[in-house]
């Protein structure tokens, strides 16, 4: 079954508000995933394509990498999938400079109005 990305951004969407960007893991978006579709994707390299392709769609629409709010259980930062997915989501050197750049995105994808961003 393919994942449908419209419904993964407006989980995604849904998770965002000016007080905070609430993150998940995996884990968490294919159980959310399964209780809206019924199909459990693989929390193991089924989203690491179609985050990648909602970043690039978002990054058109000059809006922030929202995938950033996903991240790795017991690792409290993105997969390696996530850097360098899109033009607006760097490829830090090391671990620090991943969380400083996490933490950065995070805040812009607080801060901005998704009102009016759909894919």
């Amino acid at each position: 079954m393919e994942i449908q990305l419209p419904l993964v951004y407006s989980i995604l969407k849904n998770r965002v508000s000016k007080e905070e960007a609430k993150v998940l893991t995996y884990s968490e978006l294919s159980t959310i995933y399964y209780g809206l579709t019924g199909y459990y994707p693989n929390p193991h390299g089924s989203w690491d394509a179609v985050l990648g392709t909602i970043n690039n769609m978002l990054y058109l629409k000059e809006a922030p990498a929202i995938s950033a709010l996903v991240m790795l259980k017991g690792k409290n930062q993105p997969g390696d999938g996530f850097w360098g997915c899109a033009p607006n989501v760097p490829i830090p050197k090391n671990d620090l400079a991943k969380i400083d750049a996490w933490m950065k995105i995070l805040e812009e994808i607080k801060c901005f109005n998704w009102k009016d961003i759909e894919l």
